[in-house]
């Protein structure tokens, strides 16, 4: 008994202390690797080779939910020979018997997960998901001690996001990643959580930014129309309304000329395009009329149905007597109306296609910063903006009207301009 007792406690000592740490700490990888590292430098070490691997089995089964894989380790432990690894290969073969006892008992379980996460990898209509996801719901709810639940949240997840609700998707993770927290080994949890969160974040901003633009223009017309216009509307009251849309087209123009062609100058020479950027990255020009800077004009269109429904809230408060609460009143809405609608142009046309930089730190880090907005589909932009490609090497350049187009609009160092003359111009 004692001498049994003994093995056990040098089985104990066998593994490595800071794996244990690894563990308390949830450094899950580093607990494997360790693992993984000592069997493989004690293999002529048999009772230390035999408990690594009866561990690194129960690490598989209770972290990482992996019951294949711990059934290999416990197979490795179980074949291990010798007095002093007696009791690990009791350990081991008692695991075995217990998954093989949870495979029978839960036979039937096991081949619907099985033919759902296969179904799950496919296409499918909305109808077979929902009653793919109403099957797994049935399977927790009827189901509770199933030792793969962890799969089943996973699995329920992947059905979730085929219909776009990532606010489930992200729970069912979330729930997975609680049961099995080593399940990131199994399956890529992690990173379709974090995808469902942030997807769930960025729908419910585009669902408040357009519900408060609705809530705000349905607003402004209920007022419109309970100041009863057809009483006292004017053709002077027209007219002040036309100025508004052609300030605002005035402004728009003028702003996107102005800024477009300053950060065109200070910021597109060395961001520019592939050939320039250290990220490997094509970014749109600003520039009014230059390839990209169409990407600006859901941005005037936002603006003038802003101006828009601000007039009209403007002429439907006009009872309120005291022109001052008129201007805060005014003040107050359009800053919330325009908040809103800058919200759903960033998320429409600037989320996730662009980037943001600034030199500055602190409160000054966004108000001195920029967006670059992402090329999706470049273009031959040789062609169209010639003056971004500076000093290109024309030796390989086969096509003498290319060649002929890069000498004649792509700028040139004074000695490569002279070098280049030298060559004649283009040939054949």
């Amino acid at each position: 008994m004692n001498y049994l007792l003994m093995i056990l406690i040098s089985v104990s000592a066998a593994i490595p202390g800071q794996y244990r740490q690894y563990l308390a700490e949830g450094q899950y990888s580093q607990a494997m690797n360790l693992l993984s590292a000592t069997i493989r430098e004690n293999q002529s070490d048999l009772a230390i080779w035999a408990a690594c691997n009866l561990e690194l089995g129960h690490f598989y089964r209770d972290i990482c939910g992996d019951f294949m894989r711990a059934a290999t380790h416990y197979r490795l432990a179980a074949r291990a020979g010798g007095k002093s690894t007696g009791p690990v290969v009791s350990r081991a073969v008692e695991a075995l018997s217990k998954l093989k006892s949870l495979q029978l008992r839960f036979r039937e379980l096991d081949g619907k997960l099985r033919a759902g996460m296969i179904r799950a990898a496919h296409n499918r209509s909305r109808g077979e998901i929902e009653e793919d996801i109403a099957g797994f719901e049935e399977t927790i709810a009827r189901h509770p001690g199933y030792y793969r639940m962890h799969e089943v949240y996973f699995t329920l997840a992947v059905n979730y996001e085929k219909l776009k609700q990532n606010k489930e998707a992200y729970r069912a993770l979330d729930r997975a990643i609680a049961i099995k927290p080593g399940i990131v080994f199994l399956h890529p949890v992690k990173f379709k959580r974090d995808q469902a969160y942030e997807a769930y974040i960025v729908n419910t901003v585009k669902g408040a930014a357009t519900s408060v633009c609705w809530i705000l223009s349905i607003l402004a017309i209920i007022l419109f129309y309970k100041s009863r216009p057809w009483r006292w509307l004017r053709i002077r009251h027209l007219a002040a309304g036309l100025l508004l849309i052609a300030a605002w087209w005035a402004i728009f123009h003028l702003s996107h000329h102005l800024t477009g062609r300053y950060f065109d100058h200070h910021i597109a020479p060395s961001v520019a395009h592939t050939a320039q950027d250290a990220e490997d990255k094509e970014y749109l020009y600003a520039s009014p009329g230059s390839p990209g800077s169409e990407a600006a004009l859901p941005l005037y269109d936002y603006g003038l149905a802003g101006v828009i429904v601000i007039f009209v809230f403007s002429l439907g408060i006009r009872q309120v007597n005291s022109k001052s609460r008129r201007a805060i009143l005014c003040c107050l809405y359009g800053t919330l109306l325009f908040t809103a609608l800058s919200a759903k142009y960033y998320m429409h046309s600037c989320y996730g296609q662009s980037s943001f930089h600034s030199t500055k730190q602190g409160l000054m880090h966004y108000p001195t910063g920029y967006i670059k907005l992402d090329s999706d589909d470049p273009e031959p932009c040789v062609l169209t903006d010639p003056k971004s490609y500076p000093d290109l090497e024309i030796g390989n350049i086969r096509d003498p009207y290319v060649r002929d187009w890069v000498l004649r609009f792509c700028p040139f160092t004074k000695t490569d301009t002279t070098s280049q003359s030298k060559t004649g111009g283009p040939t054949p």
